[in-house]
Formats: C-alpha cells, sequence, structure tokens
C-alpha cells in the first residue's frame, strides 16, 4: 500500500510541486507591513497686517508677537515617507487628520496634497488627499497641508494623527506631530 502511495505521489511529482509553490507565492505575496516615518512638520498662523496684506508667519517670527491677538487661522505643513513592503499595491481610503486639543476635543480634517499645489493670481489651490495608491515596495515622500479653522486657532495643539483606512476596513494611526 505504501509503495503504491509512493508510485502514485512519483507520478504527479510536477503537479504538487507547482501547487505548492503557486500557494507559497500567494501567501508571501500578504506578508509585508506600511510604515509612515513623519519627518518635517512645520506650524504656520495666518494674519491680516495694518496695511491688508494676508500671509503666514512662524512662532519664531517677529510679526507673529506684534499680531498674536489677531491670528486668523493655523496650517500645518507635514512631510512623511510611506513605505509599502508587501509584493502587492495597496490602496488607503478615508484619508484624514486628527488634531487633539488641549482641551480634550478632537477634530478631523482632510488633509490637502502639497504636490498638486497651483498658484494663480495670489489664489492657491490644492487637492484633497482622500486615498492613497501605494505601489508594491516602493517608498514614497507625501507633504501635506492641514488647515485648521479660525476658532481653533487660540487653543494649544497638543497632538496631530495622520490616519487612513486598510483594504481590510481596519486603520492606521500615526502621530505626526
Amino acid at each position: 500500500m505504501k509503495s503504491e502511495f509512493m508510485e502514485l505521489l512519483s507520478q504527479y511529482e510536477g503537479i504538487f510541486g507547482v501547487l505548492i509553490g503557486f500557494a507559497l507565492a500567494e501567501m508571501f505575496k500578504r506578508i509585508g507591513k506600511v510604515k509612515i516615518y513623519p519627518s518635517v512638520t512645520k506650524r504656520e498662523y495666518g494674519i491680516h497686517d495694518e496695511y491688508g496684506c494676508y500671509y503666514y508667519v512662524y512662532e519664531s517670527d517677529e510679526r507673529y508677537e506684534k499680531y498674536q491677538d489677531k491670528l486668523n487661522d493655523t496650517r500645518i505643513e507635514a512631510c512623511m515617507d510611506i513605505t509599502n513592503t508587501f509584493q502587492e499595491n495597496k490602496t488607503f481610503r478615508n484619508v484624514r487628520t486628527q488634531c487633539i486639543f488641549e482641551n480634550g476635543e478632537k477634530l478631523d480634517i482632510v488633509a490637502y496634497d502639497v504636490s498638486t499645489r497651483k498658484v494663480s493670481s495670489g489664489a492657491v489651490i490644492m487637492d484633497k488627499l482622500t486615498i492613497l495608491n501605494l505601489q508594491a515596495k516602493t517608498t514614497c515622500e507625501y507633504k501635506i497641508s492641514i488647515n485648521i479653522p479660525e476658532e481653533y486657532t487660540n487653543i494649544k495643539l497638543s497632538k496631530v494623527y495622520f490616519i487612513a483606512r486598510r483594504p481590510n476596513g481596519t486603520e492606521i494611526k500615526k502621530r505626526i506631530m
């Protein structure tokens, strides 16, 4: 009986090898991670000066101290590297940022993709970043801009998270500031 089984295996050895190889290849495709490495984060404040000009200043700028009581909005620009170590492309949906303030309030904001920035007659136009398509085995640099409304400008910001929904429905959450 054992020799009949071995004889049968030897006849279909190539087919079994292909099936096992295919199963292993499919299994290894699903092994990997998506890693987010935040790097540079800048916070700017929008102000109107006494001449009616509107511009953004950093906290270290001397004009920030002068117009601190007249801040209009806050803009955060963050740069991050996103690495996909899977052997297949991954699409992340519902991409957003979450700002957490010192008073415990949370604010979800859709970020803008800085790489799509277009300037025309003083107006700046950027596309919203709602979907991330990551190629297999690559690292991409993303620059995002987060505009915090005026009513939150005077509340101290404690944390900013980058959040995206994975293809399996779970969320990836990484602190960027």
